[in-house]
């Protein structure tokens, strides 16, 4: 690829990125269905008619937003990985990076709905509208699940977490109590969240399974 060819690719996804930036906001002040593209455009300094430039509609641009998003978490589990830092240091720093976000995006999410209800219709009007977009989403939360699951895999390998479940039900449960922090929040109407205290707390819950140590002296049920 050319100069020219990278230099418009880049300022191409800059202005992305722009637009994603101002559908995070407004959805996030106005509803998803308050939320119209106009107003998007307003926020993101472009045309309404320039936003189809960049996504066809509204539900493709939520669903690149949640995959920018997504890739963003790979991207630091994969940061936090390549330290080789001792377990107990990674397993902080995912705990962090996860509570992080769900405090970041909690209110976007609250503002598609109940997810009991009306914001699981929502999705799933997306997921018929954009099928390969949806798709895309599921990997990548595959993705992340897998490299939880990997990381699980190798501390048991080498002695460092000490459980006998499976690696894949123990990231499970572990990404379970991360996702009950975050209906947690949900019902406190955007209450702030201590969120180093709440990785405290799950640390502390699963340190009898965890250790720097090769060799394991206690551990918790199992």
């Amino acid at each position: 690829m050319d100069l020219k060819s990278r230099r418009i690719r880049k300022v191409h996804s800059m202005k992305r990125d722009l637009i994603m930036d101002a559908a995070l906001k407004v959805i996030t002040r106005d509803g998803y269905q308050g939320a119209k593209l106009e107003d998007i455009a307003r926020e993101a300094g472009f045309s309404k008619a320039s936003l189809y430039h960049y996504f066809p509609d509204r539900e493709a641009l939520v669903l690149k937003l949640i995959i920018r998003e997504q890739n963003r978490i790979i991207d630091t589990c994969k940061e936090i990985l390549l330290k080789n830092e001792p377990v107990t240091v990674v397993l902080k720093d995912f705990l962090n990076l996860f509570l992080e976000k769900i405090a970041e995006k909690v209110r976007f999410f609250r503002a598609f709905g109940d997810f009991s209800g009306s914001g699981l219709l929502q999705f799933a009007d997306m997921a018929q509208k954009h099928k390969d977009l949806f798709s895309e989403v599921e990997a990548k939360k595959d993705e992340i699940q897998t490299m939880m699951i990997d990381f699980v895999r190798d501390s048991q390998n080498q002695g460092q977490i000490d459980s006998t479940l499976d690696p894949k039900t123990f990231s499970v449960y572990m990404l379970s109590m991360i996702h009950g922090i975050l209906f947690e929040n949900w019902q406190t109407e955007g209450e702030q969240v201590d969120l180093e205290s709440e990785a405290e707390k799950l640390f502390k819950f699963l340190s009898p399974w965890v250790t720097d140590k090769n060799s394991i002296e206690t551990g918790g049920v199992k």
